[in-house]
């Protein structure tokens, strides 16, 4: 029996999908308030990403308001659900046995050896 949730590749593709539509819709109505293409871009990116940089320009309508919450909320969930998404599948390769021992020194930085003189 396979569920709704059992392709990592679909899953991939919809989590993509979801966080690409918040975006364009997101710029759509940046751009219908009036911004110009690169503003509501860059808006967009920054917020989606969380950088949080400041506004681009001020948020001082409710409409703005609506829109920068909801890209907020929308946006964030998405990336999240993509993160999820990620750790899942490692959780999956691991209890397969398909991921490779990295060995003991995964994820330390390793200093060059000093050339002999």
């Amino acid at each position: 029996m396979t569920g709704l949730l059992d392709s990592p590749v679909r899953n991939l593709v919809v989590g993509v999908c979801y966080v690409l539509t918040v975006m364009a819709i997101a710029t759509v109505a940046y751009m219908a308030a009036g911004w110009s293409f690169r503003d509501a871009i860059y808006m967009v990116i920054s917020t989606v990403y969380t950088v949080g940089y400041e506004e681009v320009r001020p948020i001082n309508t409710p409409a703005l308001n609506i829109i920068t919450l909801s890209l907020i909320v929308l946006g964030c969930t998405g990336n999240a659900g993509l993160s999820l998404h990620s750790r899942r599948r490692d959780q999956r390769a691991d209890l397969a046995g398909r991921r490779r021992d990295p060995g003991p020194r995964a994820g330390n930085c390793v200093a060059a050896p000093r050339r002999a003189r």
